[in-house]
């Protein structure tokens, strides 16, 4: 709990610091009722904030679920309390564009026996700086700050979830030698911190990981019509761990098929890919890209980091040698959406994608999705989804996994600064392997009910 306020006095002050510089830059104030936002000179304030309820079915993503009787399955549930206060703040001036946003998702278990899922250090934070924004040359700034959790089949620990602390900072330089062509040139930093249930493991100690990485970024975009444009993107990211070497025992892979630890290499890729997004006609929109990308990773950073140990004595055996190439590399995604009629949204899409992973060498996956949205009336709204992700883990841990979701729900537009929400959400994640040494099997079903006020 210590951490989780230190963590957010942190956000609440880069927070309240970026507002405050940019209300000081604003001369006079004009306040507004509820739903037409905040204004203070060029800028507009919008702050809201969600309340709701939210049952699931298997909120461990507990593996036994499956195997319990009917009768027996709502021992598995767990009813949680919701609140959602977020902060918007958008400038657009002729020589700085601010786009600012916070947000804070608080999560309480009503249900007795699931409290330790509670928690309180979970939301974001977000700053998007132009300077010079229609200037031949200009610079961009951002950062991205954000908390997120995920629960884990572990009702036994004091707080049962897995934490991930992400921050990416970005400065790039914007060329703009004409009205249809951009050119922005720059790099990225990025820490990431992973915890998990102390009891998990037997150094009872929550700070699994962390990692900071780094590169160049290039990206450069031509509108040769006013809503579709052609872009390239790429760039490189080197990354380091602070534990090449992670003890697994007591934790969630068997010691039987893994030993003692998992070995998780320093290393670095590169990607780079090309095609065209827009609106192609009135009524479809387009997005098309190609391109390839690599991860080497560097054995050496665990040998190193075992010190002899006789685990990491042979990286091909264990399994932390391998690199991403090859087909794997293959970078694709295809996207339409298209308006039949009016009030009535279909979209459709296919990703092929890469990243490295905080438990084993890389992850490559294929993910295909469908989504229908639609406007019943002038206040009633409804979103039909549905998805399907093949995962491939490589390294010293490797399976695939085959995850499905499907989902719906009502949007009742009450007033205009008020919406009320219910929505139900299926998802299931199953190793395909069934010799897998981590066979993962779950489901887990979601009922959401809330409300959402915008001043």
């Amino acid at each position: 709990m210590a951490d989780s306020c230190r963590l957010w006095r942190t956000v609440l002050t880069r927070s309240t610091l970026a507002l405050s510089l940019t209300l000081g830059l604003l001369p006079g104030q004009a306040l507004a009722g509820a739903g037409d936002h905040i204004r203070v000179g060029e800028a507009e304030i919008v702050p809201s904030i969600f309340l709701g309820m939210e049952w699931q079915s298997n909120p461990y993503y507990n593996e036994l679920v499956d195997f319990v009787p009917d009768d027996q399955q709502q021992d598995y549930g767990g009813l949680a309390l919701l609140t959602w206060p977020t902060v918007d703040v958008t400038l657009d001036g002729p020589d700085l564009a601010l786009e600012l946003s916070a947000g804070w998702r608080p999560r309480v278990y009503l249900t007795q026996e699931r409290q330790n899922l509670t928690r309180f250090g979970e939301g974001d934070f977000g700053v998007d700086l132009d300077i010079l924004p229609r200037s031949m040359i200009g610079f961009n700034l951002t950062e991205k700050f954000k908390v997120s959790t995920r629960a884990m089949d572990a009702g036994y620990a004091s707080d049962a979830f897995a934490r991930r602390l992400t921050s990416t900072t970005t400065g790039l330089i914007s060329i703009r030698p004409g009205a249809a062509l951009d050119i922005d040139v720059g790099g990225h930093f990025s820490w990431d911190d992973y915890d998990v249930p102390p009891e998990s493991n037997l150094e009872q100690n929550a700070n699994y990981n962390s990692r900071i990485s780094g590169g160049p970024n290039l990206s450069a975009q031509w509108a040769f019509f006013p809503k579709t444009a052609f872009v390239i993107k790429g760039g490189a990211n080197f990354f380091s761990w602070t534990n090449n070497f992670v003890n697994a025992e007591g934790g969630n892979f068997s010691t039987d098929y893994y030993g003692d630890r998992i070995g998780i290499p320093d290393g670095w890729g590169w990607r780079a890919q090309g095609g065209l997004i827009g609106r192609f006609t009135e009524r479809i929109v387009l997005n098309v890209l190609a391109g390839y990308g690599q991860i080497k990773y560097n054995e050496d950073s665990v040998v190193e980091a075992a010190g002899g140990h006789a685990e990491a004595a042979n990286p091909a055996a264990a399994g932390f040698d391998q690199d991403l190439g090859g087909i794997d590399g293959l970078l694709l995604t295809a996207e339409v959406s298209a308006t039949p009629l009016l009030g009535h949204n279909i979209t459709g899409g296919y990703r092929k994608d890469f990243e490295d992973s905080w438990f084993t060498n890389y992850v490559h996956y294929h993910y295909v999705f469908g989504r229908y949205e639609a406007q019943l009336g002038s206040r009633l709204g409804t979103t039909l989804e549905a998805g399907y992700r093949r995962e491939q883990y490589r390294g010293e841990v490797s399976r695939d996994d085959d995850f499905l979701r499907a989902g719906g729900g009502f949007s009742y537009n009450a007033a205009d600064w008020l919406d009320v929400d219910l929505g139900v959400r299926w998802n299931r994640r199953v190793s395909a392997d069934a010799d897998a040494k981590a066979e993962i099997e779950y489901d887990n079903i979601l009922f959401a009910l809330g409300i959402t006020g915008v001043y």
